[in-house]
């Protein structure tokens, strides 16, 4: 009688062993703040917020999801400690020779450009409040660069309030209009829309750019004729 063939692994296989040791591998690492919110940033990025879950997020790192409440009280804790995460790329622009009005400008777009770093993750800026250690410390540091150039108090705060609701709003509609930019335009002068149709082009992608700073030249224009640096 011939010998027994050995079994012949099959393709899947070996994709299957691969996920499991990288699992293990995973499991093996300690849990820490940092890992834990890094993951859950990039669980977030491909899945989208809908569909991020504490188990979802657990089962990345290779854990029960319990065992992130070691690390943080509750899943609103992860989520702030990501809005944490995101605002620690921003880098407060140094002095500038032409005043503050410059100054913000440039950290009008960083704080826009977070949307393109993170697409998925962005709304979370818009809706939750900056109260971990190193979101306050950002903030704490956008306010003492205003009194650098003269600007504290109620007009730090409008400054401030003004340009954020700009960026982030702004940013939150082009993220929208990126996502239907794939989707097929549609005929609105067919549709008995032809005003619409004429302002179409410049409500696209391609157009955002410019779209953003003419409405940062309208803002900041704006807010330099109210501010006066140095006025109590």
């Amino acid at each position: 009688m011939p010998a027994p063939r050995p079994a012949t692994a099959k393709k899947g296989d070996f994709g299957n062993a691969t996920r499991a040791k990288k699992r293990l591998v995973t499991a093996r690492q300690p849990l820490t703040r940092e890992r834990i919110s890094l993951a859950a940033l990039e669980l977030i990025e491909r899945g989208g917020l809908d569909a991020f879950s504490t188990r979802r997020l657990g089962a990345a790192l290779g854990c029960e999801a319990m065992a992130l409440y070691n690390h943080f009280p509750s899943k609103d804790a992860v989520l702030d400690a990501v809005v944490g995460r995101m605002m620690d790329k921003l880098v407060i622009p140094p002095r500038h020779a032409n005043g503050w009005v410059e100054r913000a400008r440039a950290f009008a777009r960083s704080y826009r450009g977070l949307s393109r770093l993170h697409p998925k993750a962005f709304p979370l800026l818009a809706t939750r409040r900056f109260n971990t250690p190193s979101t306050l410390r950002l903030l704490d540091g956008i306010f003492a660069a205003f009194a650098e150039d003269g600007i504290a108090g109620r007009d730090a705060a409008y400054v401030f309030r003004t340009l954020s609701n700009f960026c982030g709003g702004t940013a939150l509609d082009e993220l929208a209009g990126l996502r239907q930019a794939a989707e097929a335009a549609p005929d609105w002068t067919t549709l008995g829309l032809p005003h619409l149709a004429s302002a179409a082009p410049w409500l696209s992608p391609p157009n955002f750019d410019d779209a953003f700073e003419v409405g940062l030249d309208v803002l900041l224009g704006g807010l330099s004729r109210r501010i006066v640096p140095g006025a109590v």
